[in-house]
């Protein structure tokens, strides 16, 4: 029996008008595993020689494929890639399914506010009294952070 095993590749770029770096990475809520839109997926298998067997997938239960290079995830939403390896004896492993949920859309920031406020012209006014709830909005992985200038 033949192992393989699945890597992800984070490969994506992002230009930002801070001096940070981006951060790249996967992130598991527990139930579902988010990866970023662009993340490349390399299916290895252990003590499996070219010559003698070869890897194929799915994408999204389509038709089985044969692996040759890593698979882009360009498309947001859930994902399956399910994989398995092939022997010169036309033997076939046990398959795996890897799934996961892509992400390449910010959060919406959304608002609400309670108390005092007075707008004058293009100025906000509020006062001790006023509330903020501050929040995003993301259809697939959430919020990470929240920054606020006041």
């Amino acid at each position: 029996m033949k192992k393989i095993a699945i890597t992800l590749l984070v490969t994506f770029s992002v230009c930002a008008l801070f001096a940070q770096t981006p951060v790249k990475k996967t992130w598991n809520d527990g139930t579902n595993t988010f990866v970023p839109l662009g993340t490349k997926l390399r299916l290895q298998a252990e003590n499996l020689q070219q010559e003698a067997g070869s890897i194929y997938y799915t994408f999204n239960f389509g038709e089985p494929v044969e692996y040759t290079e890593p698979v882009a995830l360009s498309q947001e939403g859930q994902v399956w890639i399910s994989y398995a390896t092939r022997d010169v004896f036309n033997t076939v492993s046990n398959h795996k399914t890897w799934n996961g949920i892509v992400d390449g859309t910010a959060p919406v920031p959304k608002y609400f506010m309670d108390g005092p406020t007075y707008f004058d012209e293009g100025v906000f006014y509020f006062t001790s009294q006023t509330g903020f709830l501050l929040y995003g909005e993301d259809e697939h992985s959430g919020t990470e952070h929240i920054y606020v200038k006041l």
